[in-house]
């Protein structure tokens, strides 16, 4: 726990308001459903970002261990080695196998509570526990929905395969002190997180947060119409519903991003926007309507490196 979770500071944004949870969720799952104006989540949710917002995202991941090593200290040696396996595999995948972990400690719990003679305390406490179940369900299937990695896997044509299975390791952060307006990428193609490649202090410092894709090129979205000789698309509606609804997004932040006073564009660049060739990448298009204006604009490259 000690090294973090790969979205700890993804969580962290969204539990002091610095940006929507739901947002990066949708690019990291390129799932059209997901809402991208703040206006996503449940009670489950909520309770766990409140909860982070206290105690920081670790000491919420913390608390929850030590529920459950409560929780689980009578039950059989089976099941306790059943959760750990869990527990281990969440620090290595991510925190969607940390909140499935709970959701089976609760589960286990529930049914032996249910199953044991109760008394009116007894009573309060299945309550109890069943009211954190269906919030962990409920955080569980918002973090870790297996259709949504399938969603994922349709929208990019298999490429996210490889970086969905590469275990965790965090790298030294990287140290920003600009207050600017950062327009951040989120999870790319590669796996790759801005905001978990930069330090916490960093992030904070940033005067606001815009989380957008700046390396996709506009451009070849028309390709996403495109036909074969049976009339039917290439590309998966999964795709093509998830473009139509990133160019709404995109749309209506880009006014944003262009006129502000101070603008950071914040990605792992493939080449940076100025050596770009067209047809040009959406940090290309920004900065250029910004050098017409006047007005200044910082570029950070970032590692290419998978935090995954």
């Amino acid at each position: 726990m000690l090294a973090g979770t790969p979205y700890e500071n993804t969580l962290w944004l969204a539990a002091t308001g610095k940006s929507d949870l739901g947002l990066s969720l949708f690019y990291r799952f390129r799932d059209s459903s997901i809402a991208t104006d703040g206006s996503w989540g449940g009670p489950g949710l909520t309770v766990f970002l409140s909860i982070a917002s206290l105690i920081g995202v670790r000491g919420a991941w913390a608390a929850g261990i030590s529920l459950q090593a409560i929780l689980l200290r009578q039950k059989p040696l089976a099941i306790q080695g059943a959760s750990l396996l869990l527990l281990f595999a969440g620090l290595l995948w991510g925190e969607a196998l940390l909140v499935w972990n709970l959701v089976f400690t609760l589960l286990v719990t529930l049914a032996s509570r249910l199953a044991a003679p109760r008394g009116r305390l007894a009573l309060v406490a299945t309550l109890g526990v069943l009211a954190v179940f269906l919030g962990s369900v409920e955080l569980a299937w918002i973090l870790g929905n297996p259709a949504r990695m399938l969603t994922r896997q349709r929208v990019l044509g298999g490429k996210s395969y490889q970086d969905t299975l590469k275990p965790h390791s965090r790298l030294s952060a990287i140290e920003l002190r600009n207050d600017c307006v950062a327009a951040l990428n989120p999870d790319d193609l590669r796996g790759v997180q801005g905001a978990e490649l930069l330090s916490r202090a960093s992030l904070a410092g940033f005067r606001e947060i815009v989380l957008l894709d700046l390396k996709i090129v506009e451009a070849n979205y028309r390709y996403l119409s495109l036909k074969d000789e049976k009339g039917e698309f290439l590309f998966s509606n999964a795709a093509r519903a998830f473009a139509e609804k990133e160019q709404l997004y995109a749309a209506s932040v880009r006014a944003r991003l262009e006129t502000a006073a101070n603008l950071c564009l914040i990605a792992p660049f493939d080449r940076l926007p100025e050596q770009e060739t067209p047809p040009f990448s959406r940090a290309r298009e920004i900065l250029e309507v910004r050098k017409k204006a006047g007005l200044p604009t910082q570029v950070v490259q970032l590692p290419a490196t998978e935090m995954r």
